[in-house]
């Protein structure tokens, strides 16, 4: 597919102004300031130590049975399936953003959740490609001997004959492809 982000040449854009730099550079001597004026925290620990020993809890204390059964609380979203759809949709106009107008619209077009539902079955199923591959040699080959036989026989050319041997050439692909992945897994394993 031809979604890829062009390369920009305006790589200068996103350095760092010498006005940038400038008040970058104040803001650090503002934030160097302010941490020299606050107090300083290390006077404080030994009262948190004694705080945190006191308000603690040994695994004597504490009886087994409560170690799993405290509910958590944890904030963190769970990334379900709408979540995913979202961030898809959302990336894929971000990317067709940067297209031009007839790609921008034959991206539209294939990226239909119709479209997409088809063409994910027909990648898993029908257009593997070795049976591509198998089909495409089997036509080929076949074609031209039964071509080169019925000229030099005389007889007619029957086109059939060329929709069998895609068939045929396709089945052999997956055969093929079948058997090398089973032969290759017995290999590993030995």
């Amino acid at each position: 597919m031809s979604e890829r982000l062009p390369i920009t040449e305006n790589r200068h854009e996103r350095e760092p102004s010498h006005e940038q730099n400038e008040k970058q550079a104040e803001r650090l001597r503002e934030m160097h300031e302010k941490a020299e004026k606050s107090p300083d925290n290390k006077e404080h620990v030994p009262e948190l130590e004694k705080a945190a020993k006191h308000e603690a809890i040994s695994g004597k204390e504490r009886p087994t049975s409560e170690l799993g059964k405290e509910k958590r609380t944890d904030n963190t979203p769970l990334i379900d399936r709408t979540v995913k759809k979202t961030a898809y949709k959302r990336e894929l106009h971000r990317i067709q953003q940067h297209l031009s107008k007839p790609e921008r619209s034959f991206s539209k077009l294939i990226h239909k959740p119709t479209v997409e539902a088809i063409s994910n079955v027909g990648a898993k199923t029908v257009a593997r490609p070795s049976g591509v591959l198998g089909s495409s040699i089997a036509a080929l080959a076949g074609g031209m001997f039964v071509v080169w036989i019925s000229r030099h026989y005389g007889f007619r050319y029957n086109f059939f004959v060329f929709i069998a041997l895609l068939g045929v050439g396709f089945a052999v692909g997956l055969l093929a492809e079948l058997l090398f992945k089973t032969f290759r897994k017995a290999f590993k394993r030995a």
